[in-house]
């Protein structure tokens, strides 16, 4: 009896999760980088910026339909020492936005030390501006 309540608690917990996530449609992205020279930056961005967007409510990342294709061009910022070696600045990005039928819906241009916090700023500004909106617009009405 004493395994019996925690085992059918449990059953009840996974349950209710599976009911509410089955509820909520996913807002799917697609992300594409683009960038000036160093591939290995690049592969870091896509990267970070994949994992940021995961980790948003409701937003699936993929290529398959993706209802926004975000496009994010960045370039490392360095400055020149009068030695000639260089110094790193920062990371820059501009970021483009297009719905699914091409449509340009938002521009961002943006700046961070790190390319990790580069990518977390621009998940958090376009959740924001235009995925927060695509959520409330997909919940179902709780009015009859």
């Amino acid at each position: 009896m004493n395994a019996t309540i925690p085992f059918v608690v449990g059953l009840l917990i996974c349950s209710f999760a599976c009911n509410l996530s089955a509820d909520t449609p996913q807002i799917r992205v697609s992300v594409q980088i683009e960038g000036e020279g160093d591939n290995a930056g690049d592969a870091h961005m896509l990267s970070a910026l994949s994992r940021e967007f995961r980790k948003l409510d409701g937003v699936s990342v993929t290529d398959t339909q993706p209802a926004l294709k975000v496009l994010c061009i960045q370039d490392a910022l360095q400055y020149q020492l009068p030695s000639g070696s260089k110094v790193m600045m920062a990371y820059a990005a501009s970021v483009a936005v297009t719905a699914a039928d091409g449509r340009l819906v938002y521009h961002l241009l943006q700046t961070n030390r790190t390319i990790d916090a580069l990518a977390h700023e621009i998940a958090l500004a376009l959740d924001g501006k235009l995925i927060e909106r695509m959520r409330r617009a997909a919940e179902p009405s709780s009015s009859p």
